[in-house]
């Protein structure tokens, strides 16, 4: 195979990163946080869960990732949600809950 070294190839998934990253730190001896360390091992199990079955893990994770953006932790949160969503009066603005959800990939599509 081909060196990975500067042809501009593309990476197709997140552990070509890793692997790529891993070389870098051997070759100059730097390390990272154990924190970071946490995150990239658990983003390279779901890649490879992900590339192994053929899952998008965008659609998979976006159910919770809008249960969570609609339902805030803190005041601060809150406050912003509804600044957000609501009109004036006090009722839902559904043009721009409808144009937030298109610009989110939703497209409002039906089955």
């Amino acid at each position: 195979g081909k060196s990975a070294g500067g042809g501009g190839k593309r990476r197709s998934n997140f552990t070509e990163l890793v692997v790529d990253l891993t070389k870098l730190s051997t070759a100059w001896r730097f390390q990272l946080p154990p924190y970071m360390v946490f995150i990239i091992r658990s983003l390279t199990t779901l890649d490879f869960c992900a590339v192994r079955t053929g899952a998008n893990m965008y659609e998979l994770a976006a159910p919770t990732a809008l249960f969570r953006a609609m339902a805030p932790k803190t005041a601060r949160g809150r406050a912003q949600l509804e600044k957000t969503l609501l009109a004036e009066d006090g009722n839902v603005n559904w043009q721009k809950l409808i144009a937030l959800s298109k610009s989110a990939g939703g497209g409002g599509g039906g089955g």
